[in-house]
């Protein structure tokens, strides 16, 4: 809910002022449901302070390389990684290597359409790249090894992944702790005036 508010008050700020919105914009633009005072606080105490600011531009950042640093999404849909292996050797009458198994999971139309995203497509390049492999079928020429670091590289994004998740759910925390502070510093304690819903970690005022 003060997500939703936070993102509704930027929108309106850049509108109105047709520019990119800082946060320090978000004052007097705040929801219907919530003091104005306290959420001018709220702006000025939290979400434009540089501590916030250094967090958010990180976040940002991290959002906007998302799509080729998360980890590697497949187009095998449930189907085990050994169905398609023994699926691809039957097709084929021959062995594959585990790079052929990767392209097909990782390419549209059976594995020699376009990469589903820039990760796997660069999964791929680097390790064509480092073996001056042109061909993904060679036996001779595959390198296990070099595949499974592209690999574990994966493995390692997506669990910075998962930890910067961890942090913006600890920050939404802190955030409802500073507005719960807020709410006591100018006396509204009445239930009437906020209700804290705990089971579902939301937030919900009512103008008392």
């Amino acid at each position: 809910m003060m997500y939703k508010a936070k993102q509704k008050a930027l929108n309106d700020a850049h509108k109105q002022l047709g520019r990119e919105p800082e946060m320090s914009d978000m004052i007097d633009r705040g929801p219907y449901w919530l003091n104005n005072q306290l959420w001018n606080d709220l702006v000025q105490k939290y979400w434009a302070s540089e501590d916030y600011l250094g967090k958010y531009q990180t976040t940002r950042k991290n959002h906007l390389t998302k799509k080729d640093g998360s980890i590697t999404k497949h187009t095998g849909g449930s189907i085990p990684v050994g169905a398609h292996r023994q699926k691809m050797e039957k097709e084929l009458g021959r062995e594959v290597t585990d790079l052929e198994l990767f392209q097909r999971c990782h390419r549209k139309n059976k594995g020699i359409g376009e990469f589903i995203n820039n990760k796997s497509k660069r999964i791929s390049e680097e390790y064509l790249e480092k073996t001056g492999c042109t061909d993904v079928s060679s036996q001779s020429s595959f390198n296990r090894k070099l595949l499974e670091i592209a690999l574990e590289e994966v493995r390692k994004r997506e669990e910075e992944a998962r930890k910067r998740d961890e942090e913006a759910r600890k920050r939404e925390a802190d955030l409802q702790e500073l507005v719960r502070k807020l709410l006591q510093d100018v006396g509204y304690t009445k239930p009437s005036i906020c209700w804290w819903v705990g089971t579902t970690g939301a937030t919900t005022f009512q103008e008392g």
